[in-house]
């Protein structure tokens, strides 16, 4: 709801199950608009030459504290059952080349862009079996459900609910867009503005991800098993006989080199030998995979990670 000088107003009223704005009615009750929340009838002012800006208020001259919330969902639904299109984002997961990222691994989600979808057809509110989503899109034979966030989002019970029928489900969040909105700036967004939107649930999706945790596992493996720890020495970190550059330098430093090489994994403090309390290098060692490169990469291309070069 708009709060101005003139008191609790707003622009959007509910006319025919039809969300409207009150540039576009009858001026007063012949608008025969009521409120979107509390369906109780509007007044709009909109008469050529009113001192104040258009605006809808309640007959009745009450407060109804969720009259533009509920009045931005009902827009948000109605343009995209107009107009049967959504840009929605696109996931993938990427795998690193570098033997670090496996230390720690997690897969690193990245959203790579939008999709546009055309929807064959699409309904409002329409149930799915024990629960109501705001839409329910057709697309070449396919369902996908969304979730218009306002100000109630969808909760554990929901998702759990949604993951079980198996079935995508996009929430668009529309909990900071403005208060004094045009359905024109929501069309824009509902067509080009990913970063408001999060896949609740996507099989499709879901399966990228378990490809490529898949993958990080099988590497992750391989460099426990293949691993080689190298004894840190002084105060200049250095090491010697690097599988990389023993050709070239009897020693490196630690931080010069290993951290920016692709076959580091980690460095650690006091590592101790398995089994007992005494420490198998009384100062800091490194593991590597470096001895190992070229199976190392092998086993990335085959993994279809690319590899830099």
């Amino acid at each position: 709801m708009i709060l101005n000088d003139y008191g609790d107003t707003f622009e959007w009223g509910l006319k025919e199950d039809q969300i409207v704005h009150v540039d576009d009615v009858e001026n007063g009750l012949a608008s025969n608009c009521i409120c979107p929340a509390c369906g109780a009838p509007l007044i709009a002012f909109n008469r050529q030459g009113n001192k104040r800006a258009n605006h809808f208020q309640h007959k009745s001259k009450a407060s109804c504290n969720t009259a533009y919330e509920t009045a931005l969902h009902y827009i948000a639904k109605q343009v995209i059952l107009e107009t049967k299109t959504l840009a929605v984002p696109d996931i993938s997961f990427h795998l690193s080349s570098y033997a670090g990222f496996y230390g720690t691994w997690d897969i690193s989600e990245r959203m790579t862009g939008s999709k546009l979808l055309r929807f064959d057809k699409v309904e409002v509110e329409k149930g799915e079996q024990d629960f109501r989503p705001d839409l329910k899109c057709y697309i070449g034979g396919k369902t996908v459900l969304i979730e218009i966030a306002v100000t109630h989002f969808v909760d554990a019970d929901k998702k759990a609910k949604i993951v079980q029928r198996n079935i995508p489900t996009l929430e668009i969040d529309l909990s900071a867009f403005s208060r004094d909105t045009q359905k024109i700036k929501l069309l824009e967004t509902l067509h080009g503005n990913i970063e408001k939107m999060t896949w609740i649930y996507n099989p499709r999706i879901k399966e990228r991800k378990n490809v490529a945790e898949s993958k990080g596992r099988k590497v992750k493996d391989y460099l426990g098993k293949n691993l080689q720890t190298r004894k840190v020495y002084g105060k200049e970190h250095h090491i010697y006989d690097c599988p990389i550059y023993k050709r070239d330098y009897g020693k490196i430093r630690v931080e010069d080199e290993c951290h920016r090489c692709r076959y580091f994994i980690g460095e650690y403090e006091g590592a101790y030998a398995t089994g007992d309390e005494q420490p198998k290098f009384p100062s800091t060692t490194l593991d590597c995979i470096g001895h190992k490169g070229w199976e190392f990469d092998n086993l990335l291309k085959s993994l279809g990670i690319k590899v830099k070069d």
